[in-house]
């Protein structure tokens, strides 16, 4: 599935057992080079052909590009094996020097700018074309200027992205050409979808305050003193009642005064960057938000489905955490070797101020949703029967907890035959289920019911909330404990898991035996 490139040689293939790695972890966050780390053994044939800064390592899945960068980094350990670390391709923009400038005009014409001043300097696997870009600003225009010799990339972080906003992504052209594109939202979309119950393995939700402010000083442009050649900035003080700040009262009632300073080069009338600090105080006054979850990436198993993508927007549906809305996926961490690590974390922020979306925190919230289907009034031999499926449904929501119970009952002719109910309990750091009751009755009259009802029970039994797999008096049984799997030859436990090791009472090899790197063969 997964290969590796180093320029155009292949040295790592998921299907070929001479190109092995032993570990393999790409991580992406928008915005950012990102980096790959793996480890290759000398036995790869191409052991001593990549060369730090220069190599062009390039992972593809299935067909697609998943990570272009190169070396900057090499590691060699005990048993000779080198691990390699490698920066994504935007950190390539860390190679060239812009020196000091003037600029009046777009966004998009400053981003030309740098980008044409990066080509020049750099080798051509190392150089770019500007794609389509989104991002403007209300003026139409910016003024930006630099003294210092700073990298391309730290001038389109500092005096672009900072400032503007918006997303970086890489693609390439037909003629093979890396392109860049800022966009100031995502245009991509996954078509797989993250459920509750489905592909949704772990979540966690992070609040981060450390970056809230209730208070703005905004400072305009540089203003020089014709007289005294004295520096100072524009600010709002002549357009706000002399008062240099702007705040918020409900945040400062929330959380106290808070200050912060934003600059705008830019700007150079008192309304505009007042304005400009007021859609900025909007967004500090919030709290960060961010989901890190952990999903079964369907693709993997099915090609027809849609992966997931760096700056996709995918949608996420899960009624215990109140989510089912799109997202965008900022970050994301894919194990070349063991793909149950993938990781992806989305981010976004409330609009209010507080933790949480839900407006009733200080009361019980129960709903109760009751569901039946009658079947009447059709025979069998000679009785006239009834059955009543019933389905209820209690969520009982606290500012602790949320508690959901699922009744499901089955009766013939007023005679309960089935019984089941579930119980799931979400704290703030677990879930929990529980199979609260399973009953069945059969009817004495119904022999093939009885039949069935025995036949699954003969190999299916549950002891002392333990679970015995196998047929009833066979020698070999499978017994699933809390903390451990065991397989038993008749009362006799004879190997076992537990705490991610196997433990074997004897032992015998019929062909070979692999170990690591090492192998025991015949």
């Amino acid at each position: 599935m997964y290969k590796i490139f180093c320029d155009d040689t292949l040295i790592y293939d998921s299907t070929l057992e001479d190109y092995v790695i032993s570990k393999g972890q790409i991580t992406k966050e928008l915005n950012k080079s990102g980096s790959f780390v793996f480890t290759i053994h000398s036995t790869n044939p191409f052991y001593n052909r990549i060369q730090k800064m220069k190599s062009i390592i390039t992972v593809f899945k299935g067909e697609e590009k998943i990570f272009r960068g190169r070396v900057i980094n090499e590691v060699i350990g005990f048993y000779k094996d080198k691990t390699f670390t490698c920066e994504g391709e935007l950190g390539f923009f860390i190679d060239s020097i812009q020196r000091p400038y003037t600029f009046t005009g777009t966004p998009e014409e400053l981003l030309s700018q740098f980008i044409t001043s990066h080509n020049s300097q750099v080798d051509a696997s190392k150089r770019f074309v500007l794609g389509t870009v989104t991002v403007t600003d209300p003026n139409n225009y910016i003024n930006r200027s630099n003294e210092a010799y700073e990298t391309t990339l730290d001038n389109i972080q500092k005096r672009l992205l900072d400032a503007l906003g918006g997303y970086l992504f890489v693609t390439e052209n037909t003629s093979g050409e890396r392109v860049i594109n800022w966009y100031e939202e995502s245009p991509y979309k996954s078509g797989q979808t993250i459920e509750f119950g489905e592909n949704l393995l772990d979540f966690t939700k992070t609040n981060r305050a450390e970056d809230i402010a209730t208070a703005i000083i905004p400072l305009g442009y540089e203003i020089e003193n014709e007289e005294t050649g004295e520096k100072s900035r524009l600010t709002i003080a002549e357009v706000n009642e002399n008062v240099d700040y702007i705040y918020d009262s409900d945040a400062v009632n929330l959380y106290g005064w808070i200050f912060k300073v934003e600059t705008w080069d830019d700007v150079t009338i008192a309304s505009n960057l007042k304005t400009k600090a007021e859609a900025f105080l909007a967004e500090k006054i919030k709290q960060s938000i961010t989901i890190e979850l952990s999903a079964i990436d369907l693709s993997l198993m099915d090609k027809t489905i849609d992966s997931f993508t760096l700056g996709d927007y995918i949608t996420i549906i899960s009624n215990p955490h109140n989510l089912n809305d799109d997202y965008l996926l900022e970050k994301q961490t894919i194990d070349l070797l063991k793909p149950d690590n993938d990781k992806i974390t989305l981010g976004y922020s409330y609009s209010s101020f507080t933790d949480t979306s839900v407006t009733k925190n200080n009361q019980n919230d129960t709903i109760i949703k009751t569901v039946e289907t009658i079947h009447s009034n059709y025979v069998t031999g000679t009785v006239v029967t009834n059955e009543v499926e019933s389905l209820r449904s209690l969520i009982d929501q606290t500012s602790s907890s949320i508690t959901s119970e699922i009744l499901a009952d089955y009766v013939i002719n007023d005679e309960l035959t089935e019984s089941l109910s579930t119980l799931y309990t979400q704290l703030n750091d677990l879930f929990e289920f529980k199979f609260t009751s399973l009953e069945s009755t059969v009817n004495e009259n119904d022999i093939e019911r009885r039949r069935e009802y025995r036949e699954i029970t003969s190999y299916i039994r549950f002891e002392d909330g333990n679970i015995i797999l196998g047929e009833s008096g066979n020698e070999i049984t499978l017994k699933v404990e809390n903390d451990k799997i065991s397989i038993l030859e008749g009362d006799i436990e004879v190997a076992y898991f537990n705490n991610k090791k196997l433990y074997i009472t004897d032992a015998e090899i019929l062909a070979s035996l692999r170990i690591g790197n090492f192998a025991f063969m015949p």
